[in-house]
């Protein structure tokens, strides 16, 4: 939500004005893409998709507009990944850089999170607790991680719970204030 408050992301614009190579079936489908639509899961792309870091962005932008049919846009809810990980990559072209050094620089620093990570190859040395499945009754470690580079966009925060209340208190003072100091959004 930043680059909206700056004026350089128009949330009510075609996705195609700032990622030109988004292509689906059809050019109006292409262009019926609301950016909005990436955050709100209302976008009429269903899956099944690719949602594994960069392959699910680039399902969308094919030369030859092979991409995937969408719903009527804004008429279904249908939860997916795909369009926080396009949102990231426009994220990443309006800044310039990778999406990994955004978050850090635009969020993490500025509210002291010194233990949090968009960077899955940091994880491997840091204190961080791992997932674990229940099967039976039993207790494991589930394996293998699969968070890959492009994950961050759409769920790759590596956090401990300190860090986690920083955000947690950021987030309830953005709510309190018309001009946080720190805003929580990397968009």
């Amino acid at each position: 939500m930043q680059e909206v408050e700056t004026g350089r992301l128009d949330l009510e614009a075609p996705v195609r004005r700032y990622l030109p190579e988004f292509r689906l079936q059809r050019d109006e489908w292409s262009d019926s893409v609301l950016v909005r639509r990436l955050l709100t899961h209302t976008t009429g792309l269903i899956l099944p998709l690719p949602t594994r870091g960069r392959a699910a962005a680039r399902c969308c932008c094919r030369r030859d507009g092979g991409g995937p049919r969408p719903q009527p846009a804004n008429r279904v809810f249908s939860y997916s990944n795909l369009g926080f990980a396009i949102a990231g990559r426009v994220a990443e072209l309006l800044s310039t850089g990778a999406f990994e050094d955004l978050v850090e620089r635009r969020i993490f620093q500025p509210l002291g999170m010194s233990n949090s990570t968009v960077r899955t190859h940091e994880a491997l040395s840091r204190r961080y607790a791992s997932g674990h499945l229940v099967r039976g009754d039993r207790v494991a470690i589930a394996h293998p991680w699969h968070l890959v580079r492009g994950a961050a966009a759409y769920g790759g925060v590596l956090s401990d719970v300190r860090d986690q209340l920083r955000w947690l208190a950021s987030s309830l003072a953005m709510a309190r204030l018309s001009t946080p100091p720190a805003r929580a959004a990397a968009c």
